[in-house]
């Protein structure tokens, strides 16, 4: 059998030897950074995903290892960390935004 079903989660994906049912490597984050831009009246921007993309990447691994650290000594998982309307902005870009230099530019994208 080259198929497979799941109605437990609500999901049907049936392959035939052939088919290309693979996905973009990130197409998690791009699933994220769409969430994102809407929650924060963004517009989409390929050099803000890329800066989106190495936070939601680390925040991902910070959750995954808590909850893997949780796990292990059998404690409660804590609250996962979520990206803030600063999620698609560098730390340098963030910095100089905090202290009032707009020579980045980042302050006037955001008004």
């Amino acid at each position: 059998n080259t198929g497979s079903s799941n109605a437990r989660y609500g999901f049907y994906m049936t392959a035939t030897k052939g088919d290309d049912i693979s996905i973009d490597y990130d197409a998690a984050a791009k699933l994220a950074y769409g969430k994102w831009c809407t929650s924060y009246n963004k517009e989409f921007s390929d050099e803000k995903f890329a800066t989106f993309k190495s936070n939601y990447e680390a925040i991902t691994v910070a959750n995954v290892s808590a909850a893997k650290k949780a796990q292990d000594s059998n404690t409660d998982r804590p609250k996962d960390l979520v990206l803030n309307e600063y999620g698609d902005m560098t730390e340098a870009e963030y910095t100089a935004m905090m202290s009032g230099d707009d020579s980045s530019g980042s302050s006037a994208e955001s008004e």
